[in-house]
């Protein structure tokens, strides 16, 4: 199996920093388809509402003046949804204010007194906070964590515990990630940035560790985690010492450096990839070479992908390469990719190219996609809009779903706002599930609003009688519905 690494973990296991080094030192209407289609003790402030899900620890002192009383109003002050800007740098501020013998009980305190929002916020904040501290006062921290019932929230509590341990004490930090690995998720990320935390301290220590786990799966991504945070070290050692694995270890690694291989050596990196044999695995790391050497180093790649023989492995990394290329330049982008000879490989490209520009500018692809011939490529360029414009602005792109001719629409268009519209408004988003003509995604639509849904209940009510018993009774009334998606400003001209 092929495991993937990427830069991008690291920055979420720096951001724990971050916030540890930061508190230390601070002392301060929707549109329906046609009719056709502290001396005081901290203790938590009375409350009418117990959060649930939140472990109870012994209240301490606070000092520097922040009394009970100060501590509970302040934090009875900050917004009941969402938390940032102001709100954080309030919880900050707060936060610096308290001496490390207190941060347990003022975790106690947010968690009776804070909306969810703002309790996450403070938890992190206190929780690298105590895991930058002595031995004891961590060991408190990886106790709130244990006591957490939500497996997302332990996870996150988790992760700011030992990534922050990780860099001042490796062996602590590893020790008490092997002894809870049973209460973290099974693919908990962990398993890759913890060692990859280590390493960019010491690459030698998060090696051993890693070594010392039993042989399998888990132990072959944390070798991957090693040679991700060596890289950031020093690139050359990291490579070298990967070329030293058994061979089955190898590629998958080594996939995961090609970002930082093309930019350290483009000519190296590819000519390893042309060293592969053929098939699946070559295909997969010429493709993440032309998606990263896009990203970086965009001339040299594309004279390289130029290069490339026919088949697979061109056509799959012309969409990563287009797509990328649009992020810099969509009328650039574009010019290359309709130069090209017409094919489906052609064809596949261009419509990723416009699903990257709609992210931003979709009311400009909309009126861009009029002018394409009748044709796949039309339709699916409109269905690849279509998803894209509801993740940013479902109203409006039911809106412009409704006002296409019944030529231009498509079952793809009416799925997607199908599941972009639910989450606010699931009684229109049935009436444009109804109105999709081909029955396998209708069914397909349906399952997935139910799987999604809190209350599968109203969207099975709403239903015409002869798409109820389409509805898959073990997932009805299943929770976890997301919260509606917010809607960015677009250009109007691509």
């Amino acid at each position: 199996m092929i495991y993937r690494y990427t830069i991008g973990s690291i920055c979420c296991v720096l951001g724990s920093l971050v916030l540890f080094w930061s508190t230390r030192s601070r002392t301060s209407a929707p549109v329906s388809p046609s009719p056709t289609r502290s001396g005081e003790v901290v203790s938590p402030a009375p409350s009418s509402e117990t959060r649930s899900g939140s472990p109870t620890l012994p209240a301490t002192p606070v000092v520097n003046a922040l009394s009970v009383d100060a501590l509970a109003m302040e934090l009875r002050g900050l917004p009941t949804n969402e938390c940032s800007g102001p709100c954080e740098a309030a919880l900050r501020n707060l936060a610096g204010r308290l001496d490390a013998g207190s941060l347990a009980g003022a975790l106690g305190a947010g968690d009776t007194t804070l909306a969810p929002e703002a309790r996450r916020v403070w938890r992190q904040l206190l929780l690298t906070r105590m895991a930058g501290a002595s031995s004891e006062i961590a060991l408190q921290a990886v106790a709130y964590a244990r006591a957490l019932t939500s497996p997302l929230e332990r996870e996150e509590a988790f992760r700011a515990v030992l990534t922050t341990r990780a860099q001042l004490q490796p062996q602590e930090a590893w020790d008490w990630f092997v002894s809870n690995r049973g209460l973290l998720l099974e693919d908990s990320s962990l398993v890759v940035d913890l060692p990859a935390q280590i390493a960019q301290r010491n690459p030698e220590v998060a090696r051993a560790l890693s070594e010392t786990m039993p042989a399998g799966e888990e132990r072959d991504q944390m070798l991957g985690g090693v040679a991700l945070g060596w890289a950031g070290r020093n690139f050359s050692e990291a490579l070298q010492w990967t070329r030293t694995l058994p061979p089955e270890n190898q590629q998958p690694i080594l996939l995961g450096l090609a970002p930082q291989w093309v930019m350290q050596d483009f000519a190296g990196a590819t000519a390893y990839a042309q060293s592969l044999p053929a098939g699946e695995e070559r295909t997969e790391f010429i493709t993440t070479l032309a998606k990263s050497g896009a990203e970086t180093k965009l001339a040299e790649t594309v004279q390289w992908w130029q290069k490339l023989p026919a088949g697979a492995e061109r056509d799959q990394s012309l969409v990563e390469l287009a797509t990328q290329w649009a992020r810099q330049s969509f009328d650039q982008s574009v010019d290359f990719v309709t130069r090209l000879p017409e094919g489906s490989a052609r064809d596949d490209a261009l419509v990723a190219v416009i699903g990257e520009a709609a992210r931003e500018r979709p009311t400009a692809m909309a009126e861009w996609l009029k002018n394409f011939p009748e044709g796949d490529l039309r339709r699916n360029g409109m269905t690849k809009l279509a998803e894209q414009w509801v993740g940013s602005d479902p109203i409006a792109a039911a809106a412009w779903a409704a006002s296409l001719p019944a030529e231009q629409s498509s079952p793809g268009i009416s799925s997607a706002v199908a599941l972009g519209l639910y989450p606010t408004d699931p009684a229109v988003a049935v009436q444009w599930l109804q109105s999709i003509g081909n029955d396998e995604l209708r069914h397909t639509t349906l399952i997935e609003m139910l799987s999604r849904h809190n209350d599968a209940s109203q969207v099975v009510a709403n239903l015409a009688p002869e798409l109820r018993e389409l509805s898959p009774p073990p997932l009805a009334g299943e929770p976890g519905a997301p919260s509606a998606p917010s809607a960015p400003s677009a250009p109007s001209t691509p």
